[in-house]
Protein backbone atom coordinates (compact mmCIF):
# COMPACT_ATOMS: atom_id res chain seq x y z
CA UNK A 1 0.00 0.00 0.00
CA UNK A 2 1.36 3.42 -0.89
CA UNK A 3 2.00 6.29 1.54
CA UNK A 4 -0.61 8.14 -0.28
CA UNK A 5 -3.19 5.21 0.69
CA UNK A 6 -2.27 5.04 4.09
CA UNK A 7 -2.52 8.99 4.94
CA UNK A 8 -6.01 8.53 3.41
CA UNK A 9 -6.58 5.74 5.63
CA UNK A 10 -5.90 7.49 8.49
CA UNK A 11 -7.97 10.47 8.15
CA UNK A 12 -11.25 7.82 8.06
CA UNK A 13 -9.83 6.05 11.25
CA UNK A 14 -10.33 9.05 13.44
CA UNK A 15 -14.39 8.94 12.14
CA UNK A 16 -15.80 6.18 10.94
CA UNK A 17 -17.18 4.07 14.62
CA UNK A 18 -18.81 0.49 14.13
CA UNK A 19 -23.07 0.46 13.68
CA UNK A 20 -23.74 -3.15 13.32
CA UNK A 21 -21.98 -6.42 11.08
CA UNK A 22 -23.34 -9.36 9.10
CA UNK A 23 -22.29 -12.72 7.41
CA UNK A 24 -21.23 -9.83 4.75
CA UNK A 25 -18.68 -7.56 6.96
CA UNK A 26 -19.73 -4.95 8.94
CA UNK A 27 -21.61 -0.94 8.19
CA UNK A 28 -19.38 2.41 10.02
CA UNK A 29 -20.56 5.66 10.16
CA UNK A 30 -19.76 8.26 9.18
CA UNK A 31 -19.37 6.97 5.60
CA UNK A 32 -15.69 6.49 4.59
CA UNK A 33 -14.40 9.09 2.38
CA UNK A 34 -14.07 9.19 -0.87
CA UNK A 35 -12.16 10.50 -3.98
CA UNK A 36 -14.07 11.91 -6.68
CA UNK A 37 -11.38 13.21 -9.60
CA UNK A 38 -8.86 13.97 -7.14
CA UNK A 39 -11.48 15.85 -4.71
CA UNK A 40 -11.91 14.11 -1.03
CA UNK A 41 -15.63 14.16 -0.39
CA UNK A 42 -17.04 13.45 2.94
CA UNK A 43 -20.51 11.94 3.55
CA UNK A 44 -21.35 13.05 7.50
CA UNK A 45 -24.94 11.99 7.09
CA UNK A 46 -24.38 8.35 5.34
CA UNK A 47 -23.21 4.91 6.68
CA UNK A 48 -20.67 2.64 4.81
CA UNK A 49 -21.11 -0.78 4.31
CA UNK A 50 -18.20 -3.08 4.14
CA UNK A 51 -18.20 -6.21 2.17
CA UNK A 52 -15.30 -9.10 3.10
CA UNK A 53 -16.09 -11.00 -0.31
CA UNK A 54 -15.64 -9.11 -4.02
CA UNK A 55 -18.64 -11.61 -4.75
CA UNK A 56 -20.99 -10.68 -2.73
CA UNK A 57 -20.04 -6.88 -3.03
CA UNK A 58 -21.07 -7.22 -6.66
CA UNK A 59 -24.50 -9.42 -6.16
CA UNK A 60 -25.60 -6.13 -3.54
CA UNK A 61 -24.60 -3.90 -6.02
CA UNK A 62 -26.34 -5.37 -8.80
CA UNK A 63 -29.25 -6.77 -6.74
CA UNK A 64 -29.66 -3.13 -4.96
CA UNK A 65 -29.66 -1.29 -8.60
CA UNK A 66 -32.50 -3.72 -9.59
CA UNK A 67 -34.84 -3.31 -6.38
CA UNK A 68 -34.18 0.26 -6.95
CA UNK A 69 -35.94 -0.07 -10.80
CA UNK A 70 -38.69 -2.34 -9.31
CA UNK A 71 -39.42 -1.12 -6.00
CA UNK A 72 -40.49 2.56 -6.65
CA UNK A 73 -37.13 3.76 -7.13
CA UNK A 74 -36.68 4.79 -3.37
CA UNK A 75 -33.63 6.57 -3.08
CA UNK A 76 -33.11 4.54 0.14
CA UNK A 77 -32.74 1.44 -1.45
CA UNK A 78 -29.05 2.62 -3.66
CA UNK A 79 -25.78 1.91 -3.15
CA UNK A 80 -23.07 3.76 -4.19
CA UNK A 81 -19.36 2.61 -5.46
CA UNK A 82 -15.85 4.29 -3.93
CA UNK A 83 -13.04 4.81 -6.28
CA UNK A 84 -10.46 4.58 -3.70
CA UNK A 85 -9.01 0.86 -1.24
CA UNK A 86 -9.82 0.52 1.65
CA UNK A 87 -8.24 -2.61 4.37
CA UNK A 88 -9.76 -3.71 7.60
CA UNK A 89 -6.20 -2.76 9.95
CA UNK A 90 -7.15 1.48 8.36
CA UNK A 91 -9.80 1.58 10.46
CA UNK A 92 -10.33 2.54 13.68
CA UNK A 93 -9.67 0.10 16.85
CA UNK A 94 -13.18 -0.19 18.00
CA UNK A 95 -14.26 -0.51 14.58
CA UNK A 96 -11.76 -3.45 14.39
CA UNK A 97 -12.79 -4.70 17.60
CA UNK A 98 -15.95 -5.00 16.75
CA UNK A 99 -15.65 -6.35 13.19
CA UNK A 100 -12.33 -8.50 14.04
CA UNK A 101 -13.64 -11.33 11.73
CA UNK A 102 -12.87 -8.94 8.73
CA UNK A 103 -9.05 -9.42 9.49
CA UNK A 104 -6.44 -7.42 7.54
CA UNK A 105 -8.24 -7.97 3.99
CA UNK A 106 -9.05 -5.63 1.37
CA UNK A 107 -12.43 -4.16 1.69
CA UNK A 108 -15.23 -3.47 -0.73
CA UNK A 109 -17.21 -0.54 0.41
CA UNK A 110 -20.53 1.06 -0.98
CA UNK A 111 -22.08 3.91 0.56
CA UNK A 112 -25.62 4.27 1.70
CA UNK A 113 -28.01 6.71 3.17
CA UNK A 114 -28.14 6.69 7.13
CA UNK A 115 -31.76 5.83 7.09
CA UNK A 116 -32.11 6.03 11.05
CA UNK A 117 -32.54 2.70 13.35
CA UNK A 118 -33.74 -0.58 12.54
CA UNK A 119 -37.01 -1.06 14.14
CA UNK A 120 -35.11 -4.43 15.75
CA UNK A 121 -34.42 -1.91 18.54
CA UNK A 122 -37.69 -0.18 18.76
CA UNK A 123 -38.30 -1.24 22.15
CA UNK A 124 -35.50 1.67 22.99
CA UNK A 125 -36.62 4.40 21.42
CA UNK A 126 -40.61 4.10 20.39
CA UNK A 127 -42.00 6.93 22.36
CA UNK A 128 -39.99 8.77 20.11
CA UNK A 129 -41.70 7.42 16.69
CA UNK A 130 -45.01 7.83 18.98
CA UNK A 131 -45.06 11.49 18.43
CA UNK A 132 -44.98 11.08 14.51
CA UNK A 133 -48.59 11.20 13.44
CA UNK A 134 -50.26 7.85 13.11
CA UNK A 135 -51.42 8.76 9.64
CA UNK A 136 -47.72 9.29 8.50
CA UNK A 137 -46.48 5.85 9.60
CA UNK A 138 -49.68 4.15 8.61
CA UNK A 139 -48.45 5.46 5.15
CA UNK A 140 -44.79 4.36 5.40
CA UNK A 141 -46.37 0.84 6.42
CA UNK A 142 -48.97 0.84 3.12
CA UNK A 143 -45.87 2.13 1.01
CA UNK A 144 -43.15 -0.32 2.33
CA UNK A 145 -46.20 -3.04 1.48
CA UNK A 146 -46.61 -1.91 -2.15
CA UNK A 147 -42.59 -2.19 -2.59
CA UNK A 148 -42.69 -6.12 -1.74
CA UNK A 149 -46.03 -6.47 -4.03
CA UNK A 150 -44.08 -4.85 -6.60
CA UNK A 151 -41.18 -6.99 -6.32
CA UNK A 152 -43.84 -10.57 -5.71
CA UNK A 153 -45.74 -8.99 -9.55
CA UNK A 154 -41.93 -8.72 -10.62
CA UNK A 155 -41.38 -12.11 -9.75
CA UNK A 156 -38.65 -11.17 -7.34
CA UNK A 157 -38.31 -11.99 -3.95
CA UNK A 158 -36.31 -10.20 -1.00
CA UNK A 159 -35.86 -13.27 0.57
CA UNK A 160 -34.77 -11.77 3.94
CA UNK A 161 -37.45 -9.79 5.22
CA UNK A 162 -36.78 -9.33 9.63
CA UNK A 163 -36.67 -6.45 12.13
CA UNK A 164 -33.22 -5.31 11.28
CA UNK A 165 -33.60 -4.69 7.83
CA UNK A 166 -36.71 -2.36 7.83
CA UNK A 167 -35.04 1.22 9.24
CA UNK A 168 -37.26 3.31 10.82
CA UNK A 169 -36.53 7.55 11.20
CA UNK A 170 -37.41 8.59 14.40
CA UNK A 171 -37.80 12.10 13.30
CA UNK A 172 -39.88 11.57 9.89
CA UNK A 173 -41.32 7.85 10.92
CA UNK A 174 -40.30 7.08 7.23
CA UNK A 175 -39.89 3.37 7.03
CA UNK A 176 -37.50 1.55 4.40
CA UNK A 177 -36.74 -1.92 3.56
CA UNK A 178 -32.74 -2.86 3.39
CA UNK A 179 -30.51 -5.52 2.69
CA UNK A 180 -31.00 -6.67 -0.57
CA UNK A 181 -27.80 -9.55 -0.62
CA UNK A 182 -30.99 -11.91 -1.58
CA UNK A 183 -33.22 -10.07 -4.12
CA UNK A 184 -33.48 -12.61 -6.87
CA UNK A 185 -36.00 -13.57 -9.54
CA UNK A 186 -38.07 -16.44 -7.99
CA UNK A 187 -35.86 -18.94 -9.81
CA UNK A 188 -32.40 -17.76 -9.40
CA UNK A 189 -33.38 -17.39 -5.66
CA UNK A 190 -34.34 -21.20 -5.25
CA UNK A 191 -31.47 -22.17 -7.12
CA UNK A 192 -29.69 -21.25 -4.54
CA UNK A 193 -31.70 -21.28 -1.30
CA UNK A 194 -30.02 -24.36 -0.47
CA UNK A 195 -30.43 -24.25 3.44
CA UNK A 196 -33.54 -22.69 4.27
CA UNK A 197 -32.11 -22.84 7.92
CA UNK A 198 -30.40 -20.06 7.34
CA UNK A 199 -32.45 -16.99 7.65
CA UNK A 200 -34.52 -15.55 10.32
CA UNK A 201 -38.25 -15.13 8.86
CA UNK A 202 -38.28 -18.12 6.74
CA UNK A 203 -42.28 -19.80 6.93
CA UNK A 204 -42.37 -23.07 8.59
CA UNK A 205 -43.13 -24.77 4.93
CA UNK A 206 -39.56 -23.32 3.72
CA UNK A 207 -38.30 -26.34 5.90
CA UNK A 208 -39.59 -28.86 3.80
CA UNK A 209 -36.40 -28.25 1.48
CA UNK A 210 -34.33 -29.66 4.13
CA UNK A 211 -36.01 -32.98 3.68
CA UNK A 212 -36.30 -32.95 -0.33
CA UNK A 213 -32.80 -33.22 -0.04
CA UNK A 214 -33.34 -36.52 1.59
CA UNK A 215 -36.32 -38.22 0.55
CA UNK A 216 -40.04 -37.67 -0.94
CA UNK A 217 -42.21 -35.58 1.09
CA UNK A 218 -44.73 -37.91 3.35
CA UNK A 219 -46.62 -36.88 6.67
CA UNK A 220 -43.76 -38.07 9.20
CA UNK A 221 -40.75 -36.50 7.65
CA UNK A 222 -41.37 -33.62 10.16
CA UNK A 223 -41.98 -35.55 13.65
CA UNK A 224 -41.48 -33.12 16.43
CA UNK A 225 -39.06 -36.36 18.00
CA UNK A 226 -36.83 -36.16 14.95
CA UNK A 227 -36.20 -32.55 15.42
CA UNK A 228 -34.71 -32.97 11.08
CA UNK A 229 -35.20 -28.95 10.73
CA UNK A 230 -32.99 -28.47 13.71
CA UNK A 231 -34.08 -24.74 13.64
CA UNK A 232 -31.96 -23.00 15.65
CA UNK A 233 -33.14 -21.51 18.93
CA UNK A 234 -32.14 -17.61 19.05
CA UNK A 235 -34.20 -17.49 15.73
CA UNK A 236 -37.41 -19.12 17.71
CA UNK A 237 -36.39 -16.73 20.20
CA UNK A 238 -36.92 -13.70 18.00
CA UNK A 239 -40.17 -14.49 16.93
CA UNK A 240 -41.32 -15.85 20.40
CA UNK A 241 -42.28 -18.97 18.76
CA UNK A 242 -41.03 -22.24 20.60
CA UNK A 243 -39.79 -25.00 19.03
CA UNK A 244 -43.03 -27.55 19.93
CA UNK A 245 -44.79 -24.69 17.62
CA UNK A 246 -42.52 -24.66 14.60
CA UNK A 247 -42.91 -28.47 15.13
CA UNK A 248 -46.33 -28.61 14.76
CA UNK A 249 -46.87 -26.05 12.05
CA UNK A 250 -43.95 -27.58 9.64
CA UNK A 251 -45.97 -30.55 9.98
CA UNK A 252 -49.36 -29.83 9.74
CA UNK A 253 -47.97 -27.45 6.38
CA UNK A 254 -46.70 -30.76 5.35
CA UNK A 255 -49.94 -32.59 4.99
CA UNK A 256 -51.44 -29.07 3.62
CA UNK A 257 -49.04 -29.08 0.73
CA UNK A 258 -49.97 -33.20 0.00
CA UNK A 259 -53.25 -32.58 0.16
CA UNK A 260 -54.79 -29.98 -0.84
CA UNK A 261 -51.53 -28.48 -2.94
CA UNK A 262 -51.22 -31.89 -4.29
CA UNK A 263 -47.25 -31.81 -4.02
CA UNK A 264 -48.02 -35.81 -2.36
CA UNK A 265 -48.98 -36.68 -6.11
CA UNK A 266 -46.34 -34.81 -7.69
CA UNK A 267 -43.42 -37.04 -8.96
CA UNK A 268 -40.41 -37.23 -6.55
CA UNK A 269 -38.09 -35.15 -9.18
CA UNK A 270 -40.66 -32.52 -9.72
CA UNK A 271 -41.56 -31.92 -5.63
CA UNK A 272 -38.97 -29.42 -5.50
CA UNK A 273 -40.35 -27.51 -8.09
CA UNK A 274 -44.04 -27.01 -7.22
CA UNK A 275 -42.89 -26.42 -3.77
CA UNK A 276 -41.45 -23.21 -5.33
CA UNK A 277 -44.65 -21.96 -6.29
CA UNK A 278 -46.39 -22.28 -3.04
CA UNK A 279 -42.98 -20.66 -1.55
CA UNK A 280 -42.94 -17.54 -3.84
CA UNK A 281 -46.26 -16.84 -2.05
CA UNK A 282 -45.45 -17.17 0.91
CA UNK A 283 -41.69 -16.68 1.84
CA UNK A 284 -41.63 -13.07 1.84
CA UNK A 285 -45.22 -12.32 2.64
CA UNK A 286 -44.74 -14.53 6.29
CA UNK A 287 -41.51 -12.50 6.42
CA UNK A 288 -43.05 -8.92 6.30
CA UNK A 289 -46.05 -10.09 8.12
CA UNK A 290 -44.22 -11.21 11.68
CA UNK A 291 -41.79 -8.12 11.14
CA UNK A 292 -44.66 -5.21 10.45
CA UNK A 293 -46.87 -7.41 13.43
CA UNK A 294 -43.64 -6.83 16.40
CA UNK A 295 -43.39 -3.28 14.83
CA UNK A 296 -47.25 -2.43 15.30
CA UNK A 297 -47.85 -4.22 18.39
CA UNK A 298 -44.82 -2.18 19.92
CA UNK A 299 -45.73 1.33 18.99
CA UNK A 300 -49.54 1.49 18.86
CA UNK A 301 -50.81 -0.99 22.47
CA UNK A 302 -54.21 -1.23 23.23
CA UNK A 303 -55.34 1.86 24.94
CA UNK A 304 -53.80 4.96 23.12
CA UNK A 305 -54.77 7.56 24.48
CA UNK A 306 -51.80 9.95 25.54
CA UNK A 307 -49.26 7.73 24.59
CA UNK A 308 -49.79 9.18 20.70
CA UNK A 309 -49.42 12.49 19.33
CA UNK A 310 -49.22 14.81 16.11
CA UNK A 311 -45.47 16.15 16.84
CA UNK A 312 -46.57 16.43 20.97
CA UNK A 313 -50.28 17.71 20.33
CA UNK A 314 -52.45 15.10 22.03
CA UNK A 315 -55.44 13.51 19.18
CA UNK A 316 -58.87 14.00 20.61
CA UNK A 317 -61.06 11.64 21.57
CA UNK A 318 -62.73 10.87 18.31
CA UNK A 319 -59.73 10.65 16.46
CA UNK A 320 -58.25 8.09 19.02
CA UNK A 321 -61.19 5.81 18.54
CA UNK A 322 -60.82 5.78 14.94
CA UNK A 323 -57.14 4.91 15.20
CA UNK A 324 -57.91 2.26 17.57
CA UNK A 325 -60.55 0.72 15.53
CA UNK A 326 -58.13 0.97 12.50
CA UNK A 327 -54.70 -0.51 14.61
CA UNK A 328 -57.41 -3.55 15.39
CA UNK A 329 -57.84 -4.60 12.03
CA UNK A 330 -54.08 -3.83 10.86
CA UNK A 331 -53.31 -6.29 13.76
CA UNK A 332 -55.73 -8.85 12.53
CA UNK A 333 -54.09 -9.05 8.78
CA UNK A 334 -51.11 -8.46 10.11
CA UNK A 335 -51.98 -11.57 12.44
CA UNK A 336 -53.44 -13.55 9.30
CA UNK A 337 -49.87 -12.89 7.41
CA UNK A 338 -47.89 -14.72 9.85
CA UNK A 339 -49.58 -17.38 10.65
CA UNK A 340 -47.63 -20.47 11.24
CA UNK A 341 -49.98 -22.62 9.38
CA UNK A 342 -50.49 -22.51 5.74
CA UNK A 343 -54.45 -22.65 5.81
CA UNK A 344 -54.67 -19.68 7.87
CA UNK A 345 -51.96 -17.33 6.01
CA UNK A 346 -52.83 -14.13 3.81
CA UNK A 347 -50.22 -13.26 1.74
CA UNK A 348 -48.86 -10.05 -0.34
CA UNK A 349 -50.97 -10.08 -3.10
CA UNK A 350 -54.13 -9.93 -1.07
CA UNK A 351 -53.05 -8.42 1.79
CA UNK A 352 -51.72 -5.37 0.43
CA UNK A 353 -55.06 -4.35 -1.34
CA UNK A 354 -56.80 -4.67 2.18
CA UNK A 355 -54.39 -3.17 3.74
CA UNK A 356 -54.63 0.16 1.07
CA UNK A 357 -58.24 -0.10 1.31
CA UNK A 358 -57.67 0.31 5.68
CA UNK A 359 -55.54 3.45 5.56
CA UNK A 360 -58.29 5.03 2.70
CA UNK A 361 -60.60 4.09 5.08
CA UNK A 362 -58.84 5.74 8.36
CA UNK A 363 -57.80 8.90 6.14
CA UNK A 364 -61.73 9.63 5.55
CA UNK A 365 -63.15 8.68 9.12
CA UNK A 366 -60.02 11.09 10.87
CA UNK A 367 -61.22 13.93 8.13
CA UNK A 368 -64.57 13.38 9.43
CA UNK A 369 -63.75 14.21 12.94
CA UNK A 370 -62.84 17.45 12.01
CA UNK A 371 -65.61 20.09 13.18
CA UNK A 372 -66.07 22.45 10.09
CA UNK A 373 -65.31 25.81 11.01
CA UNK A 374 -68.50 28.08 10.09
CA UNK A 375 -68.15 31.25 8.01
CA UNK A 376 -68.22 34.57 9.80
CA UNK A 377 -71.54 35.77 9.99
CA UNK A 378 -72.28 39.15 7.91
CA UNK A 379 -73.16 42.04 9.65
CA UNK A 380 -76.01 43.69 9.00
CA UNK A 381 -75.43 47.27 9.93
CA UNK A 382 -74.47 48.94 6.51
CA UNK A 383 -70.97 50.98 6.22
CA UNK A 384 -71.87 54.38 6.09
CA UNK A 385 -70.69 55.80 2.70
CA UNK A 386 -68.39 58.33 2.18
CA UNK A 387 -69.90 62.20 1.75
CA UNK A 388 -70.09 63.78 -1.60
CA UNK A 389 -68.19 66.15 -2.94
CA UNK A 390 -70.56 69.06 -3.48
CA UNK A 391 -70.93 70.33 -7.28
CA UNK A 392 -68.34 72.96 -8.42
CA UNK A 393 -70.17 76.31 -9.74
CA UNK A 394 -70.02 77.17 -13.17
CA UNK A 395 -67.81 80.28 -11.81
CA UNK A 396 -65.63 78.40 -9.77
CA UNK A 397 -65.09 75.87 -12.86
CA UNK A 398 -63.92 78.53 -15.16
CA UNK A 399 -61.39 79.70 -12.66
CA UNK A 400 -59.64 76.52 -12.83
CA UNK A 401 -59.82 76.48 -16.49
CA UNK A 402 -57.68 79.37 -16.47
CA UNK A 403 -55.51 78.78 -13.83
CA UNK A 404 -54.65 75.69 -15.92
CA UNK A 405 -54.16 77.74 -18.90
CA UNK A 406 -51.49 80.03 -17.03
CA UNK A 407 -49.43 76.93 -15.33
CA UNK A 408 -48.85 75.39 -19.10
Amino acid sequence: MSDNESNEDNSDKNKATYVAKGSYGCVVKPALENEVEGVKKQYPGDVSKLFKDQDNYDDAIEASDKAYTIMERNEGHKLHVYSKKFRASNLRKNTRKACKFLGHQKLYPVRMKNLGKDIGGLESYYKEVRKIPFETVFEQIVKVFHQVYLAHKADYIHGDIRQTNIMVDPKTGILTLIDFDWFKPKKDFFYGYKNALGFYSNPPESLVFWKLEKSRINSHAFDEKQNSYRVANNKLRVHDITQSQMADATASNVKYLMEVKEIGDVDPSEQYKALQEVLFDTFDSYGLGITMQYFVNIMYPTGLKERISRHGVPYKEKEIKVIEDVVDNLKGLLERMSALKLERRLVIKDTYAMIKELFEECKKKLAATVTPVAPAAKSKTKTPSPPKAPPSSPVSAKKNRMTRRKRQ
